[in-house]
């Protein structure tokens, strides 16, 4: 793998840490801030403690339990699917489709990254 390669992925990964961290961090406000009691503790609070943890123990780079290829993507287009629908409905259908966008990138980039490297 080339130097601008490695960049290119080094770059994509933080990315990724990112939207991990803001998928979390939205989750949250969206619970919050877009919903009523009890729903607004169980998207504000449950949602994103079980985004992490399914994240943590199946798809994580360095998880025992890590899942092929194919079954990470899956789980990933339905975890950041579902953040991207909530901020479309919570803000702007424009901020979804972008954060989706962004996410499906990321995920194609990262997918390459682990074939080639």
């Amino acid at each position: 793998m080339t130097d601008s390669f490695a960049i290119v992925f080094t770059a994509n990964a933080a990315i990724r840490f990112l939207l991990e961290m803001g998928s979390c961090a939205l989750l949250v406000v969206i619970g919050f801030k877009g919903y009523r009691p009890p729903l607004n503790l169980l998207i504000g609070i449950a949602l994103p403690l079980v985004v992490m943890g399914v994240w943590a123990y199946f798809v994580a780079p360095m998880s025992a339990h890590r899942l092929p290829a194919m079954a990470r993507i899956v789980v990933e287009f339905v975890l950041f699917g579902t953040v991207a629908v909530l901020v479309g409905r919570q803000w702007s259908a424009k901020w979804g489709w972008a954060f989706a966008v962004l996410a499906a990138v990321n995920c194609a980039v990262s997918q390459i990254g682990e074939t080639v490297g």
